[in-house]
């Protein structure tokens, strides 16, 4: 019996830390501390297996030779009957989400073109030697861009703003780990997108000298309406996250970060609004207090760089809810789906459309990340459009 709910117990057990590792990234941590308890949390998921292992082989964890009165017995004994609790119930509640999750209803269409951003440079856009190595890996697909149009039928959309567009990107990560004539040539590809409006939802550039990449890629970006955005947690690695902000607003975008804006469109006030917590600073306009004048706005956008501020935004009342962060998993396993996920609500979020009255969130996939690996998971670059749904009818 130990053998056969032996994987039950390893998989209790993989779970339970990839949990930890998932909610450890949600939080506001230093970076070095991040990556110290990441080398803890991968050697004990690697560790305590092969020691279960061997306590079941050598016959110590069997009923006959238990000893209440040896400590080991009893803390190993608890902790693969914890195992064997989380690892039931996760399976029950994974199980139940793959077979009752759906789109959202008002997600009307979905039309997805795949380009290969390598070929259309001539050259596989390689930066360091870790993204060769990855690049390497079967089904890699980093420079693949799943390029998206979204149509969404809403009901509480004004009639006026029928067909408003919004191009999202997400997660850009200029490190040099993929140099920067791949974000050239995304740019091109936003454009060509002809969006009203263009979100960039965070964790822009984390390596000073990749700074001057902004002028020439995002600085490039061209809509009607503007481009907005907030930062995510790895812009914290810019020594000057002032300057950072300056530098985006000379080149042309709009921050976004704690702060809201009205703007007129087609007659109608829409709000624009940016979440950046838990890592920057608090909402110094948006308050836990609703503004006077939200009301008073016939559509309502925040752009969040992580997807956990569903809960702020649905307490404000928000319409509709960008966010990233968390990569599309960056690893899909077949029928699995993605497993590492940095949010509280674990892989929940990781990607896609989802409604939550009274908001619709839609979560970027993101175009890179600080470790480039893609398997079974495209970089997305997404045009929403907005429709009502006297209209969509």
């Amino acid at each position: 019996m130990s053998f056969l709910l032996f994987p039950l117990v390893i998989f209790g057990h993989v779970a339970a830390w990839v949990i930890v590792f998932n909610r450890l990234h949600a939080l506001p941590l230093p970076c070095i501390y991040l990556k110290r308890m990441e080398k803890v949390i991968i050697g004990i998921t690697g560790a305590i297996p092969i020691a279960c292992w061997y306590l079941i082989a050598t016959g110590h964890m069997a009923i006959e030779n238990f000893d209440s009165a040896n400590w080991l017995h009893l803390v190993a004994r608890a902790y693969v009957a914890f195992c064997l609790f989380v690892g039931t119930f996760l399976l029950i509640v994974w199980t139940k989400r793959k077979v009752t999750y759906a789109p959202p209803k008002m997600l009307l269409s979905n039309d997805t073109k795949v380009v290969d951003i390598a070929a259309e440079l001539g050259h596989r856009p390689i930066g360091r030697w870790t993204t060769a190595v990855f690049d390497r890996i079967p089904g890699s697909n980093m420079f693949s861009l799943a390029t998206n149009e979204k149509t969404f039928a809403l009901p509480q959309l004004p009639e006026t703003l029928d067909g408003l567009t919004i191009a999202h990107i997400s997660d850009l990560h200029f490190t040099g780990r993929i140099t920067r004539d791949f974000f050239l040539r995304l740019t091109d590809h936003v454009n060509l997108l002809d969006a009203d409006i263009i979100a960039v939802t965070g964790d822009i550039v984390e390596r000073e000298h990749c700074l001057d990449w902004i002028p020439e890629t995002l600085g490039r970006l061209e809509c009607r309406l503007g481009t907005y955005f907030v930062l995510g947690n790895h812009d914290k690695r810019i020594r000057d996250v002032k300057a950072l902000r300056k530098l985006l607003e000379r080149s042309g975008l709009i921050d976004l970060g704690g702060k809201y804006l009205s703007l007129d469109i087609h007659g109608e006030r829409v709000l624009f609004a940016g979440n950046e917590l838990p890592w920057f600073g608090n909402l110094r306009q948006l308050t836990d207090e609703r503004p006077s004048d939200m009301n008073d706005h016939a559509y309502r956008i925040l752009l969040s760089h992580t997807p956990d501020q569903i809960p702020w935004a649905r307490k404000m009342g928000f319409d509709l809810m960008l966010a990233g962060h968390t990569h599309g998993g960056q690893i899909r396993f077949p029928f699995i789906g993605p497993v590492i996920s940095p949010s509280f609500f674990g892989v929940k979020y990781a990607s896609g459309a989802f409604f939550e009255p009274p908001t619709l969130i839609h979560v970027s996939r993101g175009i890179s990340g600080l470790q480039t690996i893609r398997i079974n998971c495209l970089p997305e670059l997404t045009k929403i459009v907005l429709r009502t749904s006297k209209v969509a009818r």
